[in-house]
């Protein structure tokens, strides 16, 4: 794994895995599906949304089915309460946890700027060594095979041709911009593949049945799709574009639409977001908070998409994913889902969450119990009824251990030091699309400390510090930081409710968890000395060198089960795996060694 390259991850918290259909929000009440996919309907017919809004009636016609579907144990199924989705075959076996449902090669997929000069064009593999293309000066490959593919099956001979004429255009104007951004690129690369199968073809077909609610939009994200479809005209050049089936303006609109809605992020097998890409059949999986499946790209070198299950899913279940921080708040949650998708989500984690049971507490939302000896959490109070008075004080909700309240006093001073964590998160989220300049680490550990004593590493905004905290340590080569951060991040992770699995932050088999544990593994291999505790009710971790190698062997032993169930059995846990097996390799070996010196 690349240390540096967690700084993407941390940097796209917000990129969903998949972007599916938006629509008009509901009442949480309502039904909790959405219909991410697609069908044969005209592309501003209405569809059922995500996860979690009301749902139009039973379409007259069969739901499309994509053919990559045909010999998988999942099907397409429509219902006027559920709308269509994506869900385990009534007379198949129950999918079990590491279970591959389906793997694809997504319609379109391509590299984002930032990747373009340190991964192949093609497979997208990192490498030292690329060889760069003689024209357009954008793409680069690792192999000619790579080339050749990416000339003739991934359009780069369309794209190549527009990025230079992009770059003149740019250069005339005095700009210094190569490339016209991703989405546009890969709209473009839909433009390309249209004329290239033609109308009728099996392949546009899927393209055509996206969903592209149009009509649902509100004007300020309708203008921003137009302002997007004057962009991918201009790059593909209009003169091109009756040619590739586009009569007018509003066809390509509607294929701009459908794009934003079904877009998912291209990840590395290190889960590093690293570019867009389009997928059909993926794109049927609704939503949910506490999902069922996730979306992977597990094995470096490999254009495959891969749905895996993460859970028990019985036959005629629904096959769910997320597409929003599963870290996040139930508020942030559904501030983000209106937003993007027009929807409110009513799952099973959203209801628990908006009325938990008594002495529960979602660990996203919570603050440390204050009573002498408990280690339990309460509900933060809330801070829009905090009284005027200057000595006030604020009742957090009950325990979940003990079942107490605890008082927070000097609640005024609290809040505002809460509003400062808030300001200095909004600095660390815009810093590190900026190369994290401006928020230094030991600006950080300040702040960490103190939201250390007053929340558990669960709570939502302690998690977003401790991320960045984490980044900077490993680039910073501040080892002993950054495996006591790694450490910290870990046991938040695994982190939920009393009584609630639904609540844990993420929930076991999340691919996210064996990155995690298999970073904590490799850092306590990193022979380093030991700081002190960076947050308060947290440990120093041991000196000894024998129960540093013990800690990593546990991470690293952990890791590769949760590799297998969140990247998927039939690639053996992909690329985190494998690490982790070459990881517990050395560990062995310096045990060997550490056992002869005694």
């Amino acid at each position: 794994m690349s240390f540096a390259a967690l700084k993407a991850r941390r940097a796209a918290r917000d990129a969903r895995w998949a972007a599916r259909g938006p629509r008009a929000a509901v009442p949480e009440s309502d039904a909790t599906t959405e219909d991410g996919g697609a069908q044969p309907a005209p592309a501003d017919a209405p569809a059922p949304s995500p996860s979690s809004a009301s749902v139009a009636a039973a379409p007259t016609v069969p739901p499309y089915t994509p053919p990559e579907l045909v010999h998988t144990h999942l099907d397409v199924f429509s219902t006027a309460s559920e709308g269509r989705g994506l869900r385990r075959a009534p007379h198949a076996p129950p999918a079990v946890p590491g279970e591959e449902l389906l793997a694809v090669e997504p319609a379109v997929s391509v590299l984002s700027a930032a990747q373009a000069s340190t991964r192949c064009h093609f497979c997208f593999r990192q490498a030292r060594m690329l060889q760069r293309c003689s024209r357009c000066k954008f793409a680069h490959y690792c192999s000619e095979a790579c080339q050749r593919r990416a000339w003739s099956d991934a359009r780069h001979r369309d794209e190549c041709a527009a990025l230079q004429r992009f770059q003149t255009a740019a250069h005339d104007a005095g700009h210094t911009v190569t490339e016209p951004g991703a989405a546009v690129r890969a709209v473009a690369q839909l433009v390309w593949q249209r004329r290239k199968h033609g109308l009728d073809s099996a392949f546009w077909s899927g393209i055509a049945s996206m969903q592209t609610h149009r009509t649902d939009m509100p004007a300020g994200q309708l203008e921003e799709c137009a302002q997007l479809a004057f962009q991918v005209a201009q790059f593909v050049s209009p003169d091109a574009l009756p040619s590739s089936g586009f009569a007018n303006a509003r066809a390509l609109l509607d294929l701009v639409c459908a794009f934003q809605i079904n877009a998912f992020t291209l990840a590395d097998a290190q889960l590093d977001p690293i570019g867009v890409s389009i997928s059909v059949p993926v794109a049927l999986c609704n939503h949910a908070c506490d999902p069922n499946a996730v979306v992977v790209f597990p094995v470096a070198g490999q254009r495959t998409m891969r749905l895996v299950a993460i859970r028990r899913i019985a036959p005629g279940d629904e096959v769910r994913t997320s597409y929003v921080d599963l870290s996040e708040t139930r508020a942030q949650r559904q501030a983000t889902l209106v937003r993007r998708y027009l929807f409110t989500c009513a799952c099973a984690l959203c209801r628990r969450s908006a009325h938990p049971p008594p002495h529960d507490t979602d660990p996203r939302t919570a603050c440390w119990c204050h009573q002498r000896d408990c280690a339990g959490w309460c509900a933060l109070p809330d801070w829009h009824t905090l009284p005027v008075d200057d000595d006030a004080a604020a009742e957090t909700g009950a325990c979940n251990r003990c079942g107490r309240r605890s008082t927070l006093h000097d609640a005024h001073t609290i809040h505002a030091r809460w509003r400062d964590a808030h300001q200095l998160v909004e600095r660390v989220q815009t810093a590190m699309h900026s190369s994290m300049h401006g928020v230094p680490l030991d600006e950080l550990l300040p702040m960490l400390r103190w939201l250390g004593a007053l929340v558990p590493p669960s709570n939502a905004l302690l998690w977003t510090l401790l991320h960045a905290a984490h980044v900077l340590a490993i680039e910073q080569a501040r080892y002993p930081e950054a495996t006591q951060l790694a450490f910290v991040l870990c046991a938040g992770m695994q982190a939920r409710g009393a009584s609630s699995d639904e609540s844990m932050l993420y929930p076991t088999g999340h691919p996210l968890r064996a990155v995690l544990l298999a970073t904590l593994g490799k850092l306590l291999l990193h022979e380093s000395a030991p700081c002190a505790p960076l947050l308060p009710r947290v440990s120093a971790l041991p000196a000894d060198r024998g129960v540093q190698l013990a800690l990593a062997k546990q991470a690293l032993v952990q890791a590769l089960d949760e590799a297998k169930m969140g990247f998927g059995r039939a690639v053996d846990g992909g690329d985190v795996a494998a690490e982790a097996r070459d990881a517990l390799q050395t560990l062995e070996e310096e045990q060997a060694v550490l056992a002869r010196r005694l």
